[in-house]
């Protein structure tokens, strides 16, 4: 009996994972869900974008209602000690978002800032990688960033937009958990389309809003939308103030364990390991 070279048995077993791969990966795809409760305090609905609405695919929206026991809204911790004076001190090293998930034990798990360096063939897990607009992180600034404005938490659980960049030292100095965003396309509930380019480009988009009356967060993920649609979703869904998240390979919305009726690690995912990111813990149903 002859032997099956060693290279059709290596390729044999690469593309048994990869179609294994594929497989798990469209089995965790969402499907369309009516807006229900899925732990204490945390809202999930998911659509899909119709023919001609400016995108295609799956559009997830949580909301999470902040005030409710057991919410907690967390950076990703940094990875590495931080150095404000330093323009090349790294952040995080590079990590899946299922990994991270399980890792940091979270409900739910959002993509947030770009990162650099954002090349392809340097999105490798455990390199090290900046933020690029300001963070937050249990009141440690990572650097302020010439032209990011600020979502932020205050120490009370209150949450504030900069409309004006960069943010000033009195925000700074009051924020707990801070994301730095490159535009607002929300403010005062109304669209405001001139504060990003290319509006009907579509991609894989993120965004992240607040209504800082009613104490909702909203995370929102898309496969693939225009940026118009994306602002015209988030109106909808009741964000006040609010902005683009990085996006492309990067965006990453994923649901965690003991969700009511959804499997873990469901959610909208691309191929890009992440640097920093937002985690959500909330207590089960």
């Amino acid at each position: 009996m002859l032997k099956r070279p060693i290279w059709k048995w290596v390729f044999a077993i690469l593309l048994t994972l990869v179609i294994t791969f594929a497989a798990l990966l469209l089995w965790l795809r969402p499907d369309t869900t009516p807006r229900k409760e899925i732990y204490q305090g945390v809202f999930l609905t998911v659509e899909k974008l119709l023919e001609g609405s400016g995108g295609s695919g799956m559009a997830m929206i949580v909301e999470v209602h902040w005030d409710t026991s057991g919410i907690q809204i967390n950076n990703r911790p940094y990875s590495f000690p931080v150095r404000t004076g330093d323009p090349h001190n790294p952040h995080y090293r590079l990590a899946f978002a299922d990994f991270s998930l399980a890792k940091e034990d979270a409900e739910v798990l959002i993509n947030t800032t770009l990162y650099t360096p954002h090349r392809f063939y340097k999105s490798i897990p455990g390199m090290p990688v900046r933020s690029v607009e300001t963070l937050v992180t249990n009141g440690k600034i990572s650097h302020v960033h010439p032209h990011s404005y600020l979502l932020y938490w205050n120490h009370l659980k209150e949450s504030h937009i900069l409309t004006s960049k960069p943010p000033d030292s009195l925000s700074l100095g009051k924020a707990v958990t801070g994301i730095g965003l490159n535009g607002v396309q929300v403010r005062h509930g109304e669209a405001f389309y001139g504060a990003i380019a290319n509006l009907d480009h579509q991609s894989a988009r993120s965004f992240i809003g607040i209504d800082p009356v009613r104490n909702i967060l909203y995370l929102l993920a898309f496969e693939n939308v225009s940026a118009r649609t994306m602002i015209d979703w988030a109106v909808d869904a009741g964000v006040i103030h609010g902005g683009q998240l990085d996006t492309g390979g990067a965006t990453q919305l994923l649901i965690g364990r003991d969700a009511r009726g959804i499997t873990p690690h469901t959610g909208i995912r691309n191929w890009r390991p992440l640097g920093p990111y937002l985690t959500i813990q909330a207590n089960p149903l």
